[in-house]
């Protein structure tokens, strides 16, 4: 089964790190579901209860002189466990304009302020599944 949710891409493009990360607010657990992979290397998926751990982890990774993409994507076929969602299966679906593209934002320098309302949104706007 799967229902349909919101999907937070972001990915740095400069030379300083080339880094995706998706974020996904789990409605019926209360977490964030973080999927990423870092300058080519092991993909990552962690969960968090907490906003601003997600920021904190997510500004570790991009800092305030990455240009980045930002993307909010409506998926629509997402499984209903978290743990059966991996980077690849978000990566490929995405990559392949699968999905309709909800909001984006090209070429921006990274923002925590930006990060914390892309955030906000994710995790007060849901479908109940």
């Amino acid at each position: 089964m799967s229902s349909d949710c919101l999907v937070l891409k972001i990915n740095s493009f400069d030379t300083l790190s080339n880094a995706t990360i998706y974020v996904i607010y789990d409605i019926k657990t209360e977490l964030f579901v973080i999927s990423g992979k870092i300058d080519g290397g092991t993909e990552f998926n962690y969960n968090s209860d907490s906003t601003k751990a997600v920021e904190t982890f997510i500004t570790f990774i991009f800092s305030d002189k990455n240009q980045v993409n930002y993307t909010i994507y409506n998926h629509s076929e997402l499984p209903f466990n978290q743990e059966e969602i991996s980077f690849e299966d978000l990566n490929n679906s995405l990559v392949e304009n699968v999905y309709e593209i909800a909001y984006k934002i090209e070429n921006s320098i990274y923002s925590k302020r930006k990060l914390e309302g892309l955030l906000s949104m994710l995790k007060h706007i849901f479908n109940d599944y």
